[in-house]
């Protein structure tokens, strides 16, 4: 076997190898029903992924809910993670499904915490924050989101305790501090809607989008957190690195193919 056909075979096999190990699935939550709670999200996880893939806390599913009731709407139904792909911003029409197989509504998953008020440490579960654990360490993540506006923010400003937000942290399991944080508005870009130029919108703070980005190393395990209210999270997609095991295989691979060069050489 020459050099470069055995470079690539080993190439060919870590490939292979890598591929088997990445999460290729687009986690939507439509077959949750409205007003799931975290056990259901954890069976329709399971059912996606395979049981102990990943492990989720504090979610619930739901197809219409809309904070307050201060979400921007068109004719009378909201733009939400319910109606909107990939929805770029509170007032986005353009992404707004009316008429999809859910009859105009998705399902989506949101921190369903009895206090998300209250700010809990990173590492320990909370209403505020859905938390994953994933198997197998992730290098990526991609989603929609949506952070509904709170009744409480009507005149308060971005510097007000009461003004909605999301934040992102990654890190591993056990870990009391997170290694990535993902925070601000230029990242979850939050704001209020002047309804005397835009029609049928409230005064109230909320923000709903697509955000994705790389880790700086693998992480398994990631917050999706918000104060003081109410986040939801859709069409989530986590990149997975290779099993340890797997890598010793490629290697394993690899090593074989030398020898049999290094064989053929001798004969």
């Amino acid at each position: 076997m020459s050099r470069k056909t055995a470079f690539i075979s080993a190439v060919s096999i870590a490939a292979a190898v890598s591929s088997a190990n990445v999460l290729a699935v687009t986690l939507d939550f439509n077959s949750l029903a409205d007003g799931a709670n975290n056990s259901a999200v954890q069976a329709y996880l399971d059912g996606k992924v395979g049981v102990g893939n990943i492990t989720v806390t504090g979610a619930g599913a739901s197809r219409y809910y809309a904070g307050d009731g201060f979400v921007y709407s068109i004719g009378g139904r909201y733009i939400t993670l319910g109606t909107t792909d990939g929805a770029t911003s509170p007032t986005d029409s353009t992404h707004f499904d009316p008429l999809n197989v859910n009859n105009g509504y998705d399902t989506f998953i949101y921190n369903a915490g009895s206090n998300p008020s209250t700010k809990s440490k990173f590492g320990t579960p909370g209403g505020d924050k859905i938390t994953m654990a994933f198997k197998i360490p992730i290098l990526s993540i991609s989603f929609d989101w949506e952070v509904f506006p709170n009744g409480d923010c009507g005149t308060c400003t971005s510097s007000s305790p009461n003004w909605p937000d999301f934040e992102l942290f990654a890190g591993m399991v056990g870990d009391t501090t997170p290694t990535d944080s993902f925070t601000g508005d230029t990242i979850f870009p939050v704001g209020k809607y002047d309804p005397a130029t835009k029609s049928g919108t409230s005064t109230y703070a909320q923000g709903l989008g697509t955000f994705s980005a790389n880790f700086s190393r693998p992480m398994n395990y990631v917050e999706f957190v918000d104060w003081p209210d109410r986040i939801g999270i859709d069409r989530l997609d986590p990149t997975t690195v290779p099993e340890p095991g797997s890598l010793l295989l490629v290697g394993i691979g690899i090593a074989g193919l030398g020898l049999r060069r290094k064989r053929g050489a001798a004969s």
